[in-house]
């Protein structure tokens, strides 16, 4: 298994001492920004067939109301663990959490 002997924000600390962490700050923030580009202009309007999330991205023709719920799921999920895993980390135990 893994054997990892590191404080388990080290990494976190290393990315902002190199700066690195800006150039995530600034993709996050263009992302948010043409996101933004869309929804704001339909705050006070009508959304018609506008579906959160649907950015219109479906080469394989894969998008199926049964994949949609299991995506929801998953991310839940995901949310789920990603607390638990950044609250031990807050808690001061070392990774892995198992």
């Amino acid at each position: 298994g893994l054997n990892i002997r590191c404080a388990p924000t080290a990494a976190h600390d290393k990315m902002v001492a190199s700066g690195h962490m800006w150039a995530l700050l600034a993709f996050v923030g263009i992302c948010e920004s043409l996101h933004f580009s869309v929804v704001i202009p339909k705050l006070d309007g009508d959304w018609g067939d506008y579906r959160p999330g649907n950015y219109g991205l479906d080469p394989l023709k894969l998008d199926t109301p049964a994949r949609r719920e299991a995506e929801l799921k998953n991310g839940r999920l995901a949310m789920l663990a990603f607390s638990g895993v950044i609250t031990q980390a807050a808690l001061g135990h070392t990774a892995p959490y198992w």
